[in-house]
Order: C-alpha cells, then structure tokens, then sequence
C-alpha cells in the first residue's frame, strides 16, 4: 500500500463512529455504514485540507467524493496534495 493511501486511511479512521477499535478500513470500502454523517465530514474535510494542504472548493463538495477512503485520497491528490503524500506542490 502506498504512503498517500496509507496517511489517508488514518485521517479517515479517526472519524468513522461505527468502524471497530482493531477493525482495518479498506480503501474502497463505503464509509456511509461506518458512520460517516455530514458533521464527520466537515471535520474530515478540515483534516484533510489541513494535512495535505490543499483547499477543497465547491465544486468538489460531492458525495462522490465523500464515499470512499479511495474517492478521497483521489480528490487530494487531483487537488495537488503536498508533501503529506511525499512531493511539494508546484
């Protein structure tokens, strides 16, 4: 597994009610049913924008990109994720 995929699963983990201490989230797996509401998703939101430093517009405010620890690390790094995921940003 790759570090960029690794660091996000982490981030994401910590705001998931509903996954089990010891329970390992898979990148793909739907993070609805493991209790992802809309308040965990602003502050993962921040989390993310924080630890990648990156900024997500509106336009990527979507579910799509909301249901999976993948979807996530994916609009990170199209964003331009920055030396979390192991390069600076141009």
């Amino acid at each position: 597994m790759e570090h960029s995929e690794q660091r996000i699963i982490e981030i994401v983990s910590k705001r998931l009610k509903y996954l089990r201490p010891g329970q390992r989230l898979e990148l793909d797996e739907p993070l609805k049913p493991l209790g992802l509401d809309s308040m965990a998703s602003i502050d993962l939101l921040f989390d993310l924008e924080d630890t990648f430093e990156v900024t997500v517009g509106e336009a990527d405010l979507t579910e799509a990109n909301f249901l999976t620890a993948r979807a996530m690390r994916d609009m990170v790094v199209r964003l331009g994720a920055a030396p979390a995921f192991g390069g600076a940003r141009s």
